[in-house]
C-alpha cells in the first residue's frame, strides 16, 4: 500500500510483476530534480550575468533562459534513458521509466517524454494528475511518449 492507504497498481509483465509508482512517490523525486535543477539555474544565472550582479528577483536573461530549457530537457533525457532509467530524484526514490514493456527507452523516446512534460503542465497541471486516475498511474507526458514510471 502507498501511504495515502491506496491499493499499488500491479500488472504481470512477462515472468515478473510490475508495481506503477504512485502519484506521491513522483511528486518527491520532482521535488528533488527541481532543487537541482534550481541550484544549476542558479549557477547559470551568476556565469551569464556575473557574481556581482546576481539579485533572487533578477530577470532572465534569453540566454539563461535557453540555457535552462537545455539543461531541463538534457538532464530528463540523459538520465532517463541511461542505464539508471532514472533522473537523481527517481533513483533515490526507487523508482524508473521504462516503455510499456518494461524496456529501457531510447534517448529520443526520453526527448518526446521531456518536450511532452510541458504540455502537462500548461493544461493547469492535469496532465500531472492523471497519474492519479489511469490503470497504470500515467502522466500525459507518459501516455504520450508511450512509457510508465515503476518501482526498481
Amino acid at each position: 500500500m502507498e501511504p495515502t492507504g491506496t491499493p499499488i497498481e500491479a500488472e504481470v509483465v512477462g515472468a515478473s510483476v510490475v508495481e506503477y509508482a504512485g502519484f506521491w512517490k513522483r511528486v518527491g523525486a520532482a521535488l528533488i530534480d527541481g532543487f537541482l535543477i534550481g541550484v544549476v539555474g542558479l549557477l547559470i544565472q551568476v556565469v551569464v550575468a556575473g557574481p556581482t550582479s546576481f539579485t533572487l528577483v533578477q530577470e532572465s536573461t534569453a540566454l539563461e533562459n535557453l540555457l535552462s530549457v537545455i539543461v531541463f530537457l538534457g538532464y530528463f533525457t540523459w538520465m532517463e534513458s541511461g542505464s539508471h532509467q532514472a533522473t537523481i530524484g527517481k533513483q533515490a526514490l526507487k523508482i524508473k521509466v521504462t516503455g510499456l514493456n518494461g524496456e529501457r527507452i531510447t534517448p529520443q523516446r526520453a526527448l518526446v517524454r521531456t518536450v511532452s512534460k510541458y504540455l502537462s503542465g500548461f493544461i493547469l497541471l492535469i496532465g500531472y494528475l492523471m497519474v492519479l486516475f489511469t490503470e497504470k498511474k500515467q502522466a500525459l507526458h507518459d501516455i504520450i511518449a508511450k512509457t510508465v514510471v515503476v518501482r526498481k
